[in-house]
Protein backbone atom coordinates (compact mmCIF):
# COMPACT_ATOMS: atom_id res chain seq x y z
CA UNK A 1 0.00 0.00 0.00
CA UNK A 2 1.36 3.37 -0.80
CA UNK A 3 0.77 6.20 1.18
CA UNK A 4 -1.37 8.91 -0.14
CA UNK A 5 0.92 12.15 0.54
CA UNK A 6 3.28 13.15 -1.99
CA UNK A 7 7.17 12.51 -1.39
CA UNK A 8 10.57 13.22 -2.74
CA UNK A 9 13.43 9.80 -3.48
CA UNK A 10 16.13 10.25 -2.50
CA UNK A 11 19.51 7.79 -2.03
CA UNK A 12 21.56 8.87 0.29
CA UNK A 13 25.33 7.52 -0.14
CA UNK A 14 26.90 5.76 3.03
CA UNK A 15 30.24 4.05 3.50
CA UNK A 16 29.71 2.90 -0.40
CA UNK A 17 26.26 1.70 -0.74
CA UNK A 18 22.78 3.73 -1.13
CA UNK A 19 20.37 4.03 1.40
CA UNK A 20 16.41 5.06 0.13
CA UNK A 21 14.53 7.49 1.35
CA UNK A 22 11.84 8.97 1.45
CA UNK A 23 10.89 12.74 2.80
CA UNK A 24 7.61 14.47 2.82
CA UNK A 25 7.55 18.10 2.93
CA UNK A 26 6.16 19.97 6.13
CA UNK A 27 6.18 22.12 8.86
CA UNK A 28 7.88 21.24 12.81
CA UNK A 29 10.25 18.70 13.37
CA UNK A 30 10.96 15.87 10.71
CA UNK A 31 9.54 12.32 12.16
CA UNK A 32 11.88 10.21 11.19
CA UNK A 33 10.21 7.09 11.01
CA UNK A 34 12.63 3.64 11.05
CA UNK A 35 11.55 -0.13 10.63
CA UNK A 36 12.38 -2.72 12.68
CA UNK A 37 13.23 -6.38 11.72
CA UNK A 38 12.13 -7.67 9.00
CA UNK A 39 10.33 -4.49 8.12
CA UNK A 40 10.85 -1.27 5.72
CA UNK A 41 9.70 1.87 5.04
CA UNK A 42 6.49 0.51 4.11
CA UNK A 43 5.05 -0.43 7.63
CA UNK A 44 4.45 3.23 7.91
CA UNK A 45 2.44 3.79 4.82
CA UNK A 46 -0.95 4.24 6.70
CA UNK A 47 0.32 6.31 9.14
CA UNK A 48 1.68 8.98 6.85
CA UNK A 49 -1.61 10.14 6.09
CA UNK A 50 -2.60 10.58 9.18
CA UNK A 51 -0.04 13.63 9.91
CA UNK A 52 -0.57 15.77 7.22
CA UNK A 53 1.34 19.12 7.11
CA UNK A 54 4.23 16.95 8.92
CA UNK A 55 7.50 16.82 7.86
CA UNK A 56 8.28 12.98 7.57
CA UNK A 57 11.31 11.23 6.48
CA UNK A 58 11.19 7.44 6.34
CA UNK A 59 14.17 5.45 5.14
CA UNK A 60 14.98 1.61 4.42
CA UNK A 61 18.65 0.79 6.69
CA UNK A 62 21.16 -0.80 4.55
CA UNK A 63 19.69 -4.56 3.91
CA UNK A 64 16.08 -3.66 3.71
CA UNK A 65 13.55 -2.91 1.17
CA UNK A 66 14.99 -0.56 -1.58
CA UNK A 67 18.37 0.35 -0.09
CA UNK A 68 21.45 -1.26 -0.96
CA UNK A 69 21.99 -5.18 0.52
CA UNK A 70 26.36 -5.06 0.96
CA UNK A 71 27.27 -8.21 2.05
CA UNK A 72 30.25 -6.79 3.56
CA UNK A 73 28.41 -5.19 5.57
CA UNK A 74 27.97 -4.92 9.71
CA UNK A 75 24.21 -5.08 10.50
CA UNK A 76 24.62 -3.45 14.10
CA UNK A 77 22.63 -1.18 16.08
CA UNK A 78 25.85 1.16 16.01
CA UNK A 79 25.69 0.94 11.68
CA UNK A 80 21.72 1.66 12.21
CA UNK A 81 22.84 5.04 13.96
CA UNK A 82 25.20 5.90 11.22
CA UNK A 83 22.54 5.22 8.36
CA UNK A 84 20.21 7.84 10.33
CA UNK A 85 22.98 10.54 10.73
CA UNK A 86 23.80 10.40 7.11
CA UNK A 87 20.21 10.19 6.34
CA UNK A 88 19.35 13.87 8.41
CA UNK A 89 22.97 14.70 7.14
CA UNK A 90 22.18 14.48 3.72
CA UNK A 91 18.97 15.84 3.66
CA UNK A 92 19.97 19.05 5.82
CA UNK A 93 17.73 17.99 9.09
CA UNK A 94 18.41 19.44 12.10
CA UNK A 95 15.19 19.01 14.37
CA UNK A 96 13.68 15.63 14.56
CA UNK A 97 11.18 13.30 16.23
CA UNK A 98 12.80 9.72 15.95
CA UNK A 99 10.00 7.37 15.84
CA UNK A 100 11.57 3.44 16.10
CA UNK A 101 9.90 0.43 15.93
CA UNK A 102 11.06 -2.82 17.03
CA UNK A 103 14.60 -3.40 16.34
CA UNK A 104 15.40 0.37 15.66
CA UNK A 105 14.73 1.07 19.16
CA UNK A 106 18.44 1.23 20.22
CA UNK A 107 20.32 2.76 17.64
CA UNK A 108 16.76 6.01 18.31
CA UNK A 109 18.05 5.81 22.06
CA UNK A 110 21.44 6.43 21.17
CA UNK A 111 21.56 8.71 18.53
CA UNK A 112 18.86 11.22 20.28
CA UNK A 113 21.60 10.95 23.65
CA UNK A 114 24.59 11.76 21.58
CA UNK A 115 22.87 14.26 19.74
CA UNK A 116 19.65 16.08 21.99
CA UNK A 117 20.42 19.53 20.59
CA UNK A 118 18.98 18.32 17.48
CA UNK A 119 15.47 15.60 19.13
CA UNK A 120 12.59 17.55 20.13
CA UNK A 121 10.76 14.27 21.34
CA UNK A 122 11.70 10.36 20.86
CA UNK A 123 8.40 7.68 19.91
CA UNK A 124 9.24 3.99 20.52
CA UNK A 125 7.30 1.89 19.47
CA UNK A 126 7.14 -2.34 20.38
CA UNK A 127 10.72 -1.91 20.70
CA UNK A 128 13.96 -2.76 23.44
CA UNK A 129 14.72 -0.03 25.14
CA UNK A 130 18.07 -0.82 26.35
CA UNK A 131 21.04 1.01 25.84
CA UNK A 132 24.06 -0.98 23.77
CA UNK A 133 26.82 1.17 24.95
CA UNK A 134 27.66 2.41 28.32
CA UNK A 135 26.53 5.89 29.69
CA UNK A 136 29.06 8.51 30.29
CA UNK A 137 29.69 10.04 33.44
CA UNK A 138 27.10 12.71 33.82
CA UNK A 139 28.56 16.16 33.06
CA UNK A 140 25.69 18.46 34.32
CA UNK A 141 24.53 19.90 37.03
CA UNK A 142 21.15 17.52 37.80
CA UNK A 143 21.31 14.82 40.18
CA UNK A 144 21.69 11.34 38.90
CA UNK A 145 19.42 8.79 39.19
CA UNK A 146 19.15 5.19 40.20
CA UNK A 147 19.79 3.33 37.42
CA UNK A 148 16.34 2.27 35.00
CA UNK A 149 14.32 -0.98 35.35
CA UNK A 150 12.81 -3.13 33.00
CA UNK A 151 15.87 -3.69 30.26
CA UNK A 152 18.53 -1.05 31.23
CA UNK A 153 21.91 -3.04 31.87
CA UNK A 154 22.80 -3.05 35.96
CA UNK A 155 25.14 -0.14 36.55
CA UNK A 156 23.99 2.34 33.15
CA UNK A 157 22.09 5.40 34.64
CA UNK A 158 20.66 8.28 32.87
CA UNK A 159 20.10 11.86 34.59
CA UNK A 160 16.64 12.85 35.12
CA UNK A 161 16.72 16.00 33.24
CA UNK A 162 18.60 14.36 29.85
CA UNK A 163 15.81 11.90 29.98
CA UNK A 164 12.70 14.01 30.65
CA UNK A 165 13.52 15.66 27.51
CA UNK A 166 12.17 12.51 25.84
CA UNK A 167 9.60 11.99 27.93
CA UNK A 168 7.81 15.05 27.08
CA UNK A 169 4.20 13.72 25.36
CA UNK A 170 4.20 17.14 23.63
CA UNK A 171 5.81 17.27 20.30
CA UNK A 172 4.25 19.97 18.50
Amino acid sequence: MNSSQPYREHLVSHQGSNIYVRHYAGTGPAFVMMHGFPDNLHIYDRLIPALPGRQVITFDFLGWGASDKPTDHAYTSKQQEGELHAVLDALQIDQVVPVAHDASGPAAINWALDHPQRVSSLVLSSSASLLIRPMPPSPGPWPRTQPLPNGFSPGRDISSAKMSRYCNPSCR
